[in-house]
Order: structure tokens, then C-alpha cells, then sequence
């Protein structure tokens, strides 16, 4: 689950990705093969039927990195993603280490 504050880093507009090269197929932004899939936020959400304009469709705000989603459902833990995203490599295999093995890491790398 992204959280649009807290995430406000990973998320862009269909102007920014258009500006920067990428391209709309559908609902997802590609980039050879790199993708920004949308954000649908609960407010986009209605029950069935209640939409005031039936045919009306639903256009998202945000695009993420694709990658990020799949961490987001993978549930891996924050400070494993952190040590990704540094060049210390022994990091990544510490956290790594602990999260396989079942031990919850408070510490950040």
C-alpha cells in the first residue's frame, strides 16, 4: 500500500512522465522496459450504481514505479529496501539475512 504523503517522492503526473519520454499505453507509462503503473486512491472507488454519470470513466492523478508496487505487496521490510538503494552490498545481505531467517530488523543500515 503506498501512502500518498509519505510516497509524495515515487509519484508523478501524466505531464511529468509525458515530459520526460515516457509513453501511455493503456493506463501504464513505458519506458523501454521500465513501467509506471497508476495510483487508484479510495476516493476514486464508488459501489456499483452510484455514480451520478454511468459512462463517466476514471482517470488516476499518479503513476508509480511498477518495482515499487511489487515491494509494496511483497511486504519487504523497509529497512531491506533502504539497504537496497545503497552501494553497500553487505547491508543488503544483512537485511537480507534477517528477513529470510524470520528476525525483525529495526535498525536502519
Amino acid at each position: 500500500m503506498l501512502h500518498l504523503t509519505h510516497d509524495a517522492a515515487l509519484l508523478r503526473t501524466r505531464q511529468q512522465l509525458e515530459a520526460e519520454g515516457w509513453r501511455l499505453t493503456g493506463e501504464v507509462f513505458r519506458q523501454e522496459q521500465a513501467l509506471y503503473v497508476p495510483v487508484y486512491e479510495g476516493a476514486m472507488l464508488r459501489p456499483w450504481g452510484a455514480s451520478p454519470n454511468p459512462g463517466q470513466s476514471v482517470s488516476p492523478r499518479y503513476w508509480v514505479p511498477s518495482e515499487r508496487v511489487m515491494q509494496a505487496v511483497a511486504r519487504v521490510p523497509e529497512a531491506l529496501l533502504q539497504a537496497y538503494r545503497t552501494p553497500q552490498s553487505r547491508c543488503v545481505v544483512k537485511m537480507l539475512a534477517a528477513w529470510v531467517g524470520g528476525v525483525p530488523s529495526q535498525s536502519r543500515p
